[in-house]
């Protein structure tokens, strides 16, 4: 009984991959369109690479998305791989899709290739290469600013410092300017109390005289009337 359950079992497994193989040598590796891409010719070191292209496939782009890679021409061991994309329309079986990928400033210039390679979600890849297993799209060249740029380049945080510098010299004179009206306000309540004790005094005194010229008119024989 054992031994028929086995090999039922047994079989089970291998009509599973039988189909299993059957579906994925059906399927169709995903495809790029050639002519939808749209790369950039150069890149300054330490900007974006930025890459649009349509991808189709028959069961869909597996989850992960596309992975666009550089690799350096001159130095080939510097390559970077990165998982930076995302669809703009359509879906992941017929979609536009747009990738960016971070360059270093220390990167050297040079010629670089762009790489990409679309997965399915039956594990079916793009390949043009079979001894690399890449997609090369693309090549661009990674270069440093020209002086044009530096000096566009330096304008521009010279302006922004200006314009934080005038920012903050505003907030600060606003700052002052509200401190001096305290302050005046705070001189001007002053000015008018120390009148206002010097009132005080005056009249104190004068009650003081007051009180003795009554005290001597009350003195006198026979009393005044109202003493």
């Amino acid at each position: 009984m054992k031994r028929r359950a086995a090999i039922v079992l047994a079989f089970l497994l291998v009509i599973s991959f039988i189909n299993n193989r059957a579906a994925f040598s059906a399927d169709l590796p995903p495809k790029l369109d050639y002519s939808s891409v749209i790369t950039p010719s150069s890149v300054v070191a330490g900007d974006y690479v930025e890459i649009s292209f349509r991808a189709t496939d028959d069961v869909g782009i597996n989850t992960t998305g596309p992975v666009v890679s550089i690799k350096s021409l001159e130095y080939p061991k510097l390559f970077f791989y990165f998982w930076n994309c995302y669809l703009t329309t359509g879906d992941r079986k017929d979609g536009n899709w747009n990738c960016k990928i971070p360059t270093e400033k220390t990167n050297p210039v040079g010629k670089y290739n762009l790489i990409l390679v679309l997965t399915d979600t039956v594990g079916q890849h793009s390949v043009s290469d079979p001894s690399s297993g890449y997609v090369t799209v693309a090549n661009f060249e990674m270069r440093e600013l020209t002086a044009e740029e530096k000096a566009a380049a330096e304008k521009v945080v010279a302006e922004k410092a200006a314009t934080a510098k005038a920012v903050a010299d505003k907030i600060a004179a606003d700052k002052a300017a509200a401190a001096k009206v305290l302050a005046d306000q705070a001189n001007k309540d002053l000015t008018h109390l120390m009148n206002l004790k010097s009132q005080v005094t005056s009249l104190q005194t004068q009650l003081v005289t007051l009180q003795s010229k009554l005290k001597k008119i009350c003195s006198a024989k026979p009393k005044p009337k109202g003493c």
